[in-house]
């Protein structure tokens, strides 16, 4: 992608023509729409990563639009479920300030 995210999102989108269910592929197209500045279709495109077995990362990336669409909330509850997946501990929230 590199910040040619047209030519990324339309180079996953043959990728996932061949091959629905890519991970990279998946990935690859929904960092471009975030790349693209299509927040809200760059959603739906992480869950399918997620889907795909990449739940952490893609739970990541939605934590961050839902940040920058200024759903302070919504990121956070899917920023603690990354955290609760790795085993480390929980913090306290930074929300209440």
């Amino acid at each position: 992608l590199l910040g040619h995210f047209d030519t990324g999102l339309s180079d996953a989108e043959l990728v996932l023509k061949k091959d629905a269910g890519l991970a990279n592929a998946l990935e690859a197209r929904a960092v471009a729409l975030v790349g693209l500045g299509r927040l809200e279709d760059s959603l739906p495109a992480f869950e399918a990563v997620a889907a795909a077995g990449r739940r952490s990362a893609a739970q990541h990336w939605m934590g961050a639009v839902q940040l920058t669409l200024g759903r302070a909330a919504a990121a956070e509850a899917l920023f603690r479920e990354v955290v609760a997946s790795s085993g480390a501990p929980p913090a306290t929230s930074v929300s209440s300030r």
